[in-house]
């Protein structure tokens, strides 16, 4: 198989319109998390023996490690569904002729593959804002509807998040990180580049001034990935995020989302309270070393 590395311009020509519903594979994340972890985006071309196709793929590797991509969801662009055995032999490919092991793919859930027997198979939370302007509030349950009204009531305050409550929302996300007892921290510096882009946007509730709660999504065109939420004590007591989430999708509508992938789920609790918003599980694969 020849493998050919690709510079931007020919991606965005030939993957971005397959891709669209990914932002995970958009030049401009990909070069804030080279800078950020220390990585370095490969863009490749693979022109598989006895195929007329090529297959499109990015990768980010730190030494002789790498992922594709380190956040999110990856692709594998080809013409027509490839089967399981062809993402081996492209992994393998990739493997031998970069010099590397690749960590981990997790295919958007836009992504058909036949014959998938070893690759994983999990379920992202999908929720639509299709159809009339405020279809998608129909689906709310009626504990999302209480907990709406809980927090108006005691004076929740929602706006935009802007670079100057950077350290208030990453105090509060470290909180959220502890109570959850996550393994991993993501860097402030990320999500100051975020709050700076005009392909991100979060969204902040405020208690008599005081952030409570925040949400930071990630727009692709008419896709968003709901990428971090975090909430303080009293934040989780005045029902907060409610009324965060109820404003963030209507901000979501007005920006011309109409798909929020609200991402897989660790526990039954979290995927309930998902579904409860109106998503939908949608299946997605994933290869792990």
């Amino acid at each position: 198989m020849k493998i050919e590395r690709i510079d931007t311009t020919a991606w965005e020509k030939n993957v971005l319109g397959h891709a669209k519903e990914n932002v995970f594979v958009q030049p401009w994340l990909l070069q804030v998390t080279d800078e950020i972890f220390g990585l370095e985006t490969m863009y490749l071309a693979l022109y598989p023996e006895n195929e007329h196709s090529v297959h499109y793929v990015v990768l980010q590797k730190k030494e002789h490690s790498a992922w594709a991509p380190f956040l999110g969801y990856g692709e594998i662009v080809a013409d027509g569904i490839l089967s399981e055995r062809e993402v081996y032999l492209d992994i393998k490919a990739m493997e031998k002729d970069c010099n590397i092991e690749i960590q981990r793919i997790k295919f958007s859930p836009h992504i058909v593959l036949h014959d998938t027997c070893l690759l994983r198979k999990e379920q992202a939370s999908i929720l639509s804002l299709g159809g009339r302007p405020n279809q998608y509030i129909e689906n709310f349950s009626k504990t999302v509807r209480t907990g709406i009204r809980y927090a108006q009531k005691h004076g929740i305050q929602i706006r935009l998040l802007t670079k100057h409550d950077l350290n208030a929302f990453y105090d509060v996300y470290l909180e959220t990180a502890r109570r959850v007892r996550s393994d991993y921290i993501t860097p402030r510096s990320l999500f100051e580049r975020l709050l700076d882009s005009e392909n991100s946007y979060g969204m902040g509730a405020f208690s008599n001034g005081i952030l409570v709660a925040g949400s930071i999504f990630l727009q692709n065109g008419s896709s968003a990935f709901f990428w971090w939420n975090a909430s303080s004590e009293a934040g989780r007591m005045l029902q907060a995020n409610y009324l965060l989430m109820d404003a963030s999708l209507r901000e979501s509508r007005m920006r011309g989302v109409r798909s929020i992938d609200m991402a897989s789920s660790h526990t039954p609790s979290i995927k309930r309270t998902k579904k409860q918003w109106g998503a939908v599980d949608t299946p997605f694969f994933s290869y792990e070393k």
